[in-house]
């Protein structure tokens, strides 16, 4: 028998632990018992063994098939079939089985019989004999093909429950018997994977990189190409073969390790270095080991440059760079291509964007020292520029690169000394002013360019400035706060005009006032010199030449007497006052300094037919039938002391306004413009009661009245009892004479061109 020993013995489950068989069996159909002693192998898959020979079933399955049993004795039942008694190599019996479902080993052996296998194993353990016969004959051991893999055709299962494959060579030569535990079984021929790391160099280029080991796809390197190995099969072809991987972790296949030389050190020597490099993509690592293994701590490399005093080119081909600060430590390692070579110390050039806003205290530079200055800090002002690019020198210094918005360089400046923004309107600058708004239907920002508001609800108020913004631009924004402190938002400057005193900007006013108020002073300096009070000159009129509209809210007129300054008075001492005044229900002209009258309203009149100016064309009409607005006007202006005809009033009205451009006629906005260029105020009616106490005042008024298939306007002097005067351009053939002012009030034309400028057609006229 061969000296062979299990490493453990195997036991086999059954419906209970039973060494024997049952004694009391009697001589009855199975027959009497017969003494065996041979080993036999189950081979049959279905084979059942039996508690007794009531048929009991005992075990199927796994349990029996493939093992090897002594069979201690046999019965030859009357059923015509042989059952052998069966026990395992640690005496358990197993029940009774029909002889047909075994095999006896050779010779009766205790290896059992040759089992039919396929598949491959790979010689994993070392020393393990391999045996040529059951004899314990070996004339090798594993040593000599360690690692290898083999056809597996066949197995033995011996009694004692080791297992045992028989292994053949790929040009079919048989190898010999080992047990299964010095194995690994797989059904692939390339047989299991084996661990293995390192880099190895295409030495022959002719060998193929197999996808598979269908050896179907494949690809080529070329010789000398380097690459990593992650791991290798041992063929049952006899081939080794290593799985491998390019530089970036990709796996490329297997290759024949004929075709491959191991390399020891993939890094190669060290070569001296001096250039200087700037981490300039953030993705970019610093490592503490040139095999970039393991990454620095200290954070984020991005934007540094520093000193490369040495390299390794790898294998890979993989430049690593040996790393250096200013002060010549090493901070690490990094690849070659994961870093910009610079010019010199300043570093590389990185993309940056922002405004930088300078206060002239900040000069710029030319060079990367910071010695030669570009511009002076005078010269760079108080402005906001653009930053380009910047540059962190191997000294760790940040230098950004200022534009301004023509795209004319300024120069370096050092970007600890300054802050970036990413605002075109710069950084928060302080101020110490006041700001006058001086234009309607602009905004004033809540947030730059996105909410806001417009200065026509603020014309012409007065407001703190505590800050501002020098935009990229050029333009200048004021932080405005109103009297109470509270913000009111962002302002053009040039939308206003700005003062150091809270009074506010100096205002063009025309115009004169008289004192009716008593107890307001009369300032030199606001609220610090009393020049007098609106009490000792009460009723006196002066030229108010200008205005202020203080921060408290205040408006202030400052008043002339003919050349001579008199001083700041609040307006609420004072009511406009105009020359024409209305006495006794006409208007009379009052001298400021006598107030006595000198003159009275009279309007002069002017028909549109007068053939002066009749045939004057204007586009496809005449004034003869188009001009009885303008006509109306050059009276009503003219009975203000001013010589102007009904050609000047046409004339200017087509040149600035509507009158016969895009139709025949004048608008109401025609009348009241005509009125602003001759210096006169003008007031829209909002009922006949209005309008009627202006015209008994002596104020004149027009009107535009509607007679169905035409319209036509007018000029009306005077009131009483409910009449009026009225002045017909039209040679006083239309509609003239004393009128009904209810009459007149119900022929107004309610077209919209005709009352464009309020709420009815009819308006009044009044000195300033």
């Amino acid at each position: 028998m061969l000296a062979l020993t299990a490493a453990s013995a195997i036991g086999f489950a059954g419906s209970g632990v039973v060494t024997a068989p049952p004694t009391s069996v009697l001589a009855s159909a199975q027959g009497p018992f017969i003494a065996d002693g041979r080993y036999v192998t189950v081979t049959a898959k279905n084979a059942v063994s039996w508690s007794s020979f009531g048929w009991t079933k005992r075990e199927n399955g796994d349990a029996l098939y493939g093992h090897t049993f002594l069979a201690k004795g046999q019965y030859h039942h009357q059923n015509g079939s042989v059952y052998l008694s069966l026990y395992d190599a640690a005496g358990r019996w197993h029940g009774y089985l029909n002889q047909a479902s075994v095999r006896v080993g050779a010779n009766g052996g205790q290896q059992g019989a040759w089992l039919s296998a396929q598949g491959y194993a790979t010689l994993m353990s070392s020393g393990q004999p391999i045996y040529q016969d059951f004899n314990g004959q070996a004339e090798a051991t594993s040593d000599t093909v360690l690692h290898q893999t083999f056809r597996v055709t066949g197995e033995y299962h011996w009694f004692d429950g080791t297992r045992y494959e028989s292994l053949y060579r790929a040009n079919g030569g048989w190898l010999g018997y080992v047990p299964e535990s010095s194995v690994k079984l797989t059904s692939q021929p390339q047989g299991v994977f084996q661990p293995k790391t390192g880099w190895v160099r295409v030495t022959h280029a002719g060998y193929q990189i197999w996808k598979s080991f269908g050896f179907s796809n494949y690809l080529r390197v070329k010789n000398g190409a380097a690459l990593r190995v992650k791991g290798q099969y041992y063929h049952s072809n006899g081939s080794v073969y290593d799985s491998l991987y390019d530089a970036g972790g990709h796996w490329l296949g297997y290759m024949n390790a004929n075709a491959l030389e191991e390399v020891s050190d993939p890094l190669g020597p060290k070569i001296s270095d001096d250039r200087y490099v700037t981490f300039t993509a953030k993705t970019a690592k610093l490592w503490q080991d040139p095999q970039l293994t393991q990454q620095a701590t200290g954070g984020s490399a991005y934007g540094k440059t520093y000193h490369a005093t040495g390299k390794y080119e790898a294998i890979d081909g993989t430049e690593v760079l040996i790393l250096e600060n200013h002060q010549g430590q090493l901070v690490g390692y990094a690849k070659a291509s994961d870093v910009t070579v610079a010019a010199g110390p300043q570093g590389s050039w990185r993309r940056a964007s922002g405004y930088v806003t300078v206060d002239q205290d900040t000069p710029t530079y030319s060079d990367f020292s910071l010695s030669n200055q570009k511009k002076t800090a005078a010269e760079m002002g108080t402005a906001t520029y653009q930053v380009t690019g910047q540059y962190t020198t191997f000294a760790g210094q940040t230098l950004v690169s200022l534009y301004d918005a023509k795209n004319q360089w300024q120069g370096y400046v050092d970007a600890a000394k300054v802050k970036i923004v990413a605002k075109q309107t710069g950084s928060w600058l302080p101020k110490d002013a006041y700001l006058t708004t001086t234009k309607k239907n602009q905004p004033i920002w809540h947030s730059f360019f996105g909410a806001s508001q417009s200065t026509s609800a603020v014309y012409q108020q007065t407001f703190e400035v505590r800050g501002q913004y020098k935009a990229f631009n050029g333009a200048t924004y004021y932080s405005l706060y109103q009297a109470d402190g509270s913000w009111l938002g962002y302002l053009n400057a040039a939308n206003g005009a700005v003062s150091d005193s809270p009074q506010g900007a100096w205002m063009s006013h025309s115009g004169k006032v008289q004192l009716t108020h008593s107890g307001y002073p009369v300032w030199h300096g606001f609220f610090t010199s009393q020049a007098g009070s609106s009490t000792t000159m009460k009723n006196q009129v002066f030229s108010a030449t200008g205005m202020y509209r203080h921060v408290n809210g205040s408006l202030y007129y400052s008043l002339y007497d003919g050349k001579k300054w008199v001083g700041y008075i609040n307006a609420k001492a004072t009511t406009p006052w105009s020359n024409w005044q209305p006495l006794g229900g006409s208007l009379r002209y009052v001298d400021d300094h006598t107030l006595q009258p000198t003159k009275t309203f009279s309007l002069k009149y002017y028909s549109q037919l007068d053939k002066r100016w009749a045939n004057v064309k204007y586009e496809r009409w005449t004034l003869g039938k188009t001009g009885c607005g303008q006509a109306t006007m050059a009276m009503i202006i003219s009975g203000f002391g001013q010589n102007v005809t009904p050609k000047m009033t046409a004339d200017y009205a087509h040149a600035h306004g509507t009158f016969d451009r895009d139709g025949a006629g004048s608008l109401q906005s025609d009348l009241t413009r005509d009125a602003d260029h001759w210096n006169l105020s003008w007031k829209v009616m909002g009922s006949q009661a209005e309008l009627a106490s202006y015209l008994a005042k002596g104020y004149p008024a027009s009107v535009c009245l509607d007679f169905g298939t035409y319209r036509h306007i007018v000029a009306l002097t005077g009131y009483a009892n409910g009449y009026t005067t009225v002045h017909d351009p039209w040679s006083g053939l239309i509609y003239s004479g004393r009128k009904s002012l209810t009459d007149i009030w119900k022929r107004l034309s309610w077209l919209q061109g005709n009352h464009d400028e309020g709420a009815s057609a009819a308006t009044v006229y009044i000195a300033k």
